[in-house]
């Protein structure tokens, strides 16, 4: 049976200075560029709906133990109107680092982002930016089309598959009424030349009840063209929570399957393939728990099944207590989404954001599976 052993631990950002008011930090991200040096995305604001939160990025050159002071990915120029944006990177070699993710107009900054009576959000914009010197400057963002007549959820980053082409699983919120013209569900966003053109026919994960939700989901590629999918599933009307679901595809992410319940009831998710049929799945655990965390966990999966190997909790936070500010779904986000990275040494680097005592760091984890 698979083990984990945890070895390292540290930060990628905390704002201890606050000349201006405090930084928080949100929605964190790590590439590898080479054996030493990382890239870390994340998001800072004086909080999580602020019109000051946008992308930052820092780098790494000792493997992700000590960072650099934080830069603006988006510089503004040319902006017409005020927008909150968040981007995860993805390293497509030589140099090149594509940023891609979404942004909120703030038109009225006192507006926050979600709407606490409805749990609707802003309109968007899906967008994306490229780099070509290994992130020290990115182009103008480009905005992607998108087919959701409702405000589009873009957290997860590309993923570039062995056919070359460009896929991130995308979903729709509830407008800032709480209305959705054809349900909420997940699409796959697909680029065939690189960024020129895109499209989102594939529909990734779809439930019967129109207002069940596939949030934050994750992709990655198993065998050439196998392609899975992990969402956070939960009704935002009837506030009923499911456990996390997987979807496949054995077609470039053309097509899916029928949802598979991973019977593990987290939220935010994320997936990394291990080889032989194998992932590696991270969960937050917030809500309905008395020991909420990042449990890992180890699965073999195939086309109609998810087979639990082993799993354990890699990161506790202190107790903490809802936010009744904020919408019932949105009241629980104290820490959120973890994601790994496989380093070249074979220790895998844990990212996440964690809010503690209204201060709000990114966090990193190294550990082995064994």
């Amino acid at each position: 049976m698979d083990t984990f052993s945890m070895t390292e631990s540290g930060i990628i950002f905390e704002d201890l200075e606050g000349k201006a008011g405090r930084l928080n930090g949100y929605f964190p991200h790590v590439i590898e560029l080479s054996s030493s040096d990382l890239l870390a995305a994340f998001v800072t604001g004086r909080s999580m709906d602020s019109i000051d939160a946008s992308t930052m990025v820092s780098s790494s050159s000792d493997g992700g133990r000590t960072w650099g002071i934080p830069r603006r990915l988006l510089d503004g120029t040319g902006e017409k109107r005020p927008a909150t944006d968040s981007c995860k990177l993805t390293y497509l070699g030589n140099g090149r680092i594509a940023a891609f993710g979404y942004r909120f107009f703030r038109d009225d900054p006192e507006v926050p982002v979600g709407n606490p009576d409805t749990g609707g959000v802003l309109d968007d914009e899906v967008f994306f930016l490229l780099s070509e010197d290994y992130g020290k400057t990115f182009c103008s963002p480009a905005a992607v089309p998108v087919s959701f007549a409702e405000p589009v959820e873009a957290s997860a980053p590309l993923t570039v598959l062995s056919n070359g082409h460009w896929v991130s699983p995308i979903a729709n919120f509830l407008d800032w009424q709480g209305r959705t013209e054809s349900g909420t569900y997940g699409r796959m966003l697909r680029s065939e030349d690189e960024g020129k053109t895109w499209n989102d026919a594939a529909v990734t994960m779809r439930f019967p009840e129109k207002s069940t939700c596939t949030w934050e989901q994750r992709a990655c590629e198993m065998e050439k063209g196998e392609v899975i999918v992990i969402s956070w599933v939960e009704d935002i009307m009837k506030g009923t929570r499911y456990p996390n679901h997987i979807s496949l595809s054995t077609d470039y992410g053309k097509t899916f399957g029928s949802p598979i319940s991973t019977g593990i009831m987290g939220q935010a998710a994320s997936i990394h393939y291990l080889g032989d049929n194998r992932v590696l799945s991270l969960h937050c655990i917030r809500r309905d728990t008395d020991h909420p965390g990042i449990l890992a966990c180890i699965a073999e999966v195939s086309h109609d099944s998810w087979h639990e190997i082993s799993r354990r909790m890699i990161w506790e936070p202190e107790p903490f207590s809802p936010d009744a500010s904020r919408h019932e779904v949105f009241a629980y986000l104290k820490f959120g989404q973890p994601s790994a990275l496989k380093l070249h040494d074979g220790d895998w680097m844990l990212s996440f954001w964690y809010e503690h005592e209204g201060v709000s760091r990114i966090l990193w984890r190294r550990f082995r599976i064994d």
